[in-house]
């Protein structure tokens, strides 16, 4: 459980608590509580959140909601057409809830209202139609939750079914799957009505997707350790488990081609699997980018480096790659790109662009089919949004969101003021038109030889988080680069590799973290642990 969602699970459960005398227990109509109860809720990116009865205890059941942000248990007593809220275990151990306290009342009426210290509650509706992919509900009850400062949550349950839908929008999660417990009432066909093959179809709402809603977005942090730490799984699990605490919400995969295939037909995936588990021990997604262009680099096995993106070669190796890939990833993996940076790659290679879109059009289904769910995107820079209508057609016409790279620099590497990023982000998400946005890497240095400092440093993330946050359904999410600073032998690497050896360039590589080399935090991080709660 990260510190930031406590604080959101713990409104949301102050705000539906009213105290009461208890009626006889019952199990409740629009909420089922028995043993192995468990439902499946996904959004249109393939998240999921599942609440399930793991265990009881006496007349109550303990509930654990499992969704892309942290994990909680409820405890919950029926109490005829009420749920009884009696205790609450946000990661540090059960807290008792005051007797006699209602969770939900599905006796009130519509627009029937209540209050208490924290929030206001109302039944929002009652008899909504929602169209699942488990079936088509009507005799629902729709129960919103507003805090003080206006943030709502809104959850909606059927008749002898429970959990249907989780908030409103163009991100909803809306049930996939219900598993009623031993003795459990079984949908009916009036409550479940099978789904037509319109409604159900993926791609419906796919290209409009967008993560959260009220101008909340995942947050992603490259969560790499000091130099002096060394890189050995147990500082990297550290250093992942503080990101997680600090506000991480989503994680960031980018491995290149010539690394999990070094060698034709050789596969070899342990650098990502670590990374992967850390992701399945904290329960976050994973946005994956599988780098075969890098920048300028073509990043593929040097067998097909110099073979024409739309050979039929290249299309079946690539197609290879990820059926190997997929089985391990496909449950966390959320998000897909091919190719990082690739405008600067096609600057010079202007002609390759329409071959690349080949590539991406036949290899397209076979990423539909191994990431179910999984919206697709090609990532850019920020440097080319002059281009997009003039070159980038091909490529940008297939993807369902748009990805960024964004570091305020000028050509000599130096940094621009952080005040003037809000209208550079701007730009960029009105460059996408109606289509969602990933900021797939963001980085602002700290040095003052680039014309920086540690406070424009810590300026520019709640100037990212201030301007994204004005864009509500808009934002899937923003990935930072890096927790620490890079050792020097890294910089050295990374300089001849993007073939950029001067002193700005191998400051810039160098400062973007927000720890020193030596593991010191700069204000930065101070600043990314406020703002991201």
């Amino acid at each position: 459980m990260t510190k930031p969602k406590r604080n959101f699970l713990a409104r949301l459960a102050a705000a539906v608590i009213l105290c009461v005398l208890p009626a006889s227990a019952q199990s409740p109509s629009h909420l089922p509580l028995v043993p192995g109860a468990k439902w499946v809720l996904t959004n249109p990116a393939g998240q999921s959140m599942t609440f399930e009865v793991v265990g009881r205890e006496g007349s109550a059941f303990r509930v654990r909601w499992q969704n892309p942000w942290n994990t909680a248990d409820f405890v919950l007593e029926p109490s005829g057409n009420k749920v009884i809220l009696k205790g609450l275990d946000m990661g540090q151990g059960m807290a008792n809830m005051p007797p006699n306290c209602v969770y939900y009342d599905f006796d009130l009426p519509q627009g029937g209202k209540w209050s208490n210290a924290l929030g206001n509650l109302e039944i929002q509706s009652r008899g909504r139609q929602v169209v699942t992919a488990a079936g088509t509900y009507t005799d629902t009850i729709e129960v919103r939750s507003a805090d003080k400062k206006g943030f709502s949550t809104y959850f909606t349950f059927a008749r002898n079914v429970g959990y249907v839908q989780f908030g409103r929008g163009s991100g909803t999660f809306l049930l996939q799957s219900f598993t009623p417990g031993s003795g459990a009432i079984r949908e009916t066909r009036e409550t479940a009505a099978p789904r037509s093959r319109e409604t159900r179809n993926p791609n419906a709402t796919r290209s409009t997707y967008t993560a959260t809603g009220n101008g909340r977005f995942l947050v992603g942090l490259d969560s790499n350790p000091s130099p002096n730490e060394g890189y050995s799984n147990e500082a990297n699990d550290r250093r992942f488990s503080m990101s997680v605490n600090a506000g991480m919400t989503m994680t960031f995969l980018h491995p290149k081609w010539d690394e999990l295939e070094p060698r034709g037909g050789d596969y070899t995936f342990d650098q990502v699997e670590f990374r992967r588990s850390l992701a399945d021990k904290n329960n976050i997604p994973i946005l994956l980018n599988l780098r075969m262009i890098d920048g300028p680099n073509r990043a593929m096995p040097s067998q097909y480096r110099n073979w024409k993106f739309d050979d039929p070669r290249l299309t079946a190796k690539l197609q290879e790659l990820l059926r190997r890939f997929s089985p391990a990833f496909r449950r966390r993996v959320k998000w897909v790109s091919i190719g990082n940076e690739v405008d600067h790659y096609f600057e010079s290679h202007k002609n390759e662009i329409q071959a690349y879109s080949t590539l991406i059009s036949n290899v397209l289904p076979t990423v539909r089919e191994l990431f179910p769910g999984a919206p697709f995107t090609v990532n850019f820079s920020d440097q080319r949004l002059g281009d997009f209508d003039r070159y980038y057609k091909p490529i940008l016409s297939q993807v369902d969101f748009y990805s960024y790279n964004y570091y305020p620099i000028n050509a000599d590497f130096t940094f621009r003021d952080p005040a003037g990023s809000r209208g550079d982000l701007e730009r960029m998400i009105a460059a996408a038109g109606q289509k969602p946005v990933f900021f797939q890497e963001l980085g602002y240095s700290s040095s003052t030889k680039l014309g920086s400092s540690e406070d424009k440093q810590a300026q520019f993330i709640q100037v990212v988080f201030d301007t994204l946050r004005q864009h509500p359904g808009r934002i899937i999410g923003a990935n930072f680069n890096w927790m620490s600073d890079l050792p020097d032998s890294v910089v050295d690497q990374l300089s001849r590799y993007y073939k950029t050896n001067g002193e700005n360039f191998k400051q810039f590589l160098g400062t973007l973290g927000w720890f020193t080399k030596e593991g010191k935090p700069k204000k930065a991080w101070s600043t990314f642990q406020q703002v991201a709660r």
